[in-house]
């Protein structure tokens, strides 16, 4: 059971020219936009700019080992310090590539917090060139219970987890917990983004959703809880035991990322659950 958001700034950008578009992507693009073409946004703020004012901004909201990736993959920087702030371009130049203190290039910056209980991974992602309808600056933020430090003996740290949520109703008061600060700590993110990046609006959506099939192939979800420690994760699999036997309808996520929904153990394909019932 985890936190799930998506956060997106809307930096400003402008459109560049119509690009060559099929006819199925044609078409898609008169159901959406209301035009043929198919057309890119561009962001003019280097990627020195926006990685001090992200750092800032992460550092602000008490984000630790800052993780900084190009558009590669590639780890670029480790153990990023937070305080830069808005003078990185001036401060830390040497480790930055040249081409990002003179034109846009992609980019992620990847930390993690804990916060009254819970533990949380957020990602920025910065891309130039995007799709007018996603943004330039994009995100997520995932948050879970956080038990940290376990104990040594696996199997008293077992039992008290399941003392803990021993009835539907303490399972319902960790989701709501969740949510609550799960969202809190998004609009804050968005909220301090936008600050930071001269008023720029945003938005962001998120929701408490289930991993389903999480303790067989806990690898398949590597991706979805990138910068969460291995340490904090050891909840998720004594959450999904207990999940086995809820007589609440969970929205759930499976680990080919088909959206769905968990009752008793049983999982249902939709694309429709987005609230618990």
């Amino acid at each position: 059971m985890i936190y799930d958001a998506l956060l997106a700034m809307d930096l400003p950008s402008e459109l560049g020219p119509p690009l060559p578009t099929p006819p199925t992507k044609g078409i898609e693009n008169l159901l959406f936009t209301g035009s043929w073409a198919s057309r890119r946004g561009c962001c003019a703020l280097s990627s020195a700019v926006v990685l001090a004012r992200c750092c800032g901004v992460l550092g602000a909201l008490g984000c630790t080992g800052l993780t900084v990736r190009d558009d590669a993959g590639s780890v670029l920087a480790q153990a990023v310090p937070a305080a830069m702030g808005r003078e990185l371009a001036d401060r830390w130049p040497e480790a930055l590539p040249p081409s990002w203190q003179e034109q846009p290039c992609e980019l992620e910056i990847m930390g993690s917090l804990r916060d009254r209980g819970i533990a949380a991974a957020i990602t920025l992602r910065y891309t130039p060139r995007h799709d007018p309808e996603h943004g330039a600056l994009t995100g997520s933020l995932r948050a879970l219970w956080d038990l940290r430090p376990a104990p040594a003996d696996e199997a008293a740290f077992q039992r008290s987890v399941e003392a803990a949520l021993m009835g539907d109703g303490s399972l319902r008061e960790l989701g709501r917990r969740l949510s609550s600060r799960g969202e809190h700590l998004a609009l804050q993110s968005v909220r301090c983004l936008g600050e930071a990046f001269d008023a720029a609006p945003g938005a962001t959506w998120g929701r408490v959703v289930v991993l389903q099939g999480y303790r067989d192939t806990p690898e398949r979800f590597a991706d979805l809880l990138a910068g969460v420690p291995d340490e904090q994760r050891v909840v998720l699999a004594l959450l999904e035991a207990r999940l086995a036997s809820s007589q609440i309808r969970w929205p759930a996520l499976d680990a080919d990322g088909v959206q769905g929904h968990l009752r008793r153990g049983r999982f249902v394909p939709s694309a429709e659950v987005f609230h618990v019932a």
